[in-house]
């Protein structure tokens, strides 16, 4: 393993380099050079506005519910700021490489 970063709370995916310098054959270590492979977290990015979005319209209902327009107003921004708050709690995707895992790699030397 070359690179494992984890997540972050908002910016910062997680990354993961995978490169090899040895295989084993017959119980003799023979060294090897390999290309790297590469892998970066998918972005969370749309999936946080669809929360920031979703507490919003939430809000944006019980507000107009409990006070009318100006409720509905108030709502909406509380709602948001729910939905931001629990945006900035969270982590983002982990970059995942399980046990027994089959890699295409290519050997350079």
């Amino acid at each position: 393993m070359l690179t494992a970063v984890s997540a972050k709370r908002v910016k910062g995916r997680a990354h993961l380099v995978v490169g090899f310098d040895a295989v084993m054959e017959k119980g003799e270590k023979i060294s090897i050079v390999t290309e790297t492979i590469d892998s970066l977290a998918a972005s969370t990015s749309g999936k946080d506005k669809k929360i920031i979005a979703g507490a919003a319209v939430g809000g944006l209902i019980v507000g107009a519910i409990k006070d009318g327009g100006k409720g509905a107003a108030i709502g909406t921004v509380i709602g948001a700021a729910a939905g931001t708050g629990a945006v900035l709690i969270m982590k983002g995707d982990e970059v995942e490489m399980p046990r027994g895992a089959l890699l295409a790699i290519t050997v350079t030397k």
